[in-house]
Formats: structure tokens, C-alpha cells, sequence
């Protein structure tokens, strides 16, 4: 697991939609994407509906 995954996730957390949290973690928004599945899978569970 990386951290920067987990970062990530709570960034998107708190911002509560992809583009907004991805602008301010200054990512774009399909790489921001790609994490969140990529931690998904690494977990076994689904994130966000």
C-alpha cells in the first residue's frame, strides 16, 4: 500500500468529488482516479459508490 494512496483518499474525503480533490493535491483527475481503484483493489472493498 502506498501512502500517497492513503493521502489521496482522505484528500478525496474532504473534498468530496474528484476534481476538487484533485486540483488541490495538484494530480490530474484520472490519475487521482486510477489510485482510488488501484487502493480499492489492494483493500478488497469498494471506496465509494
Amino acid at each position: 500500500m502506498e501512502l500517497n494512496h492513503v493521502k489521496e483518499f482522505i484528500a478525496l474525503t474532504k473534498a468530496e468529488n474528484y476534481l476538487e480533490a484533485a486540483e488541490n493535491l495538484f494530480i490530474s483527475q484520472s490519475s487521482l482516479s486510477k489510485h482510488i481503484k488501484s487502493l480499492e483493489v489492494e483493500l478488497g472493498t469498494t471506496l465509494f459508490d
